[in-house]
């Protein structure tokens, strides 16, 4: 696990997050589901709405492998969980993770609106943004993996 640093000790303190032991396992489950994710949003026929939350997801879910990968996962009953793994992420990678955290952080508003809106408010720019960023976590997150887990870095599928 390594020295922690301030993101992460104040989100163990929190109680937001919790230690585990790092599976490759799961760490691999994480991986593929967020590549079909990124997969389904390139889908011809995809509503914009559909695009976004697809990418999103590869987003998270890669997020997610990076922290597992760490020996972190977000305790089930954390509020704004998807907040919590992407602020965290923001530590793992130096000053890129913590520009990709931020930007990730602000496409989850995006998210929530083309969720929760009655009126669909997702711009075609907003999905390739979000496809931009997920793309870019995938091989940041490959990176991050590998310095901790070499193992299943070497079997991770291409996005």
């Amino acid at each position: 696990m390594g020295e922690v640093g301030p993101r992460v000790a104040r989100l163990l303190e929190s109680r937001s997050i919790e230690l585990v032991e790092p599976d490759d396992r799961a760490v691999l489950g994480y991986w593929e589901k967020a590549r079909r994710a990124l997969a389904d949003a390139g889908l011809e026929g995809a509503s914009r709405e559909g695009a976004f939350e697809r990418a999103y997801q590869a987003g998270f879910l890669v997020a997610t492998a990076v922290l597992h990968s760490r020996g972190y996962r977000v305790r089930g009953s954390a509020a704004g969980h998807h907040y919590v793994v992407f602020y965290a992420l923001g530590e793992f990678g130096a000053e890129a993770s913590a520009r990709l955290a931020d930007e990730l952080n602000d496409l989850r508003g995006l998210r929530h609106e083309a969720l929760y809106e009655a009126i669909p408010v997702t711009e075609a720019q907003d999905v390739e943004r979000m496809v931009t960023a997920a793309t870019e976590l995938f091989e940041l997150g490959k990176e991050m993996i590998s310095r901790v887990r070499p193992e299943p870095t070497e079997r991770l599928p291409e996005e």
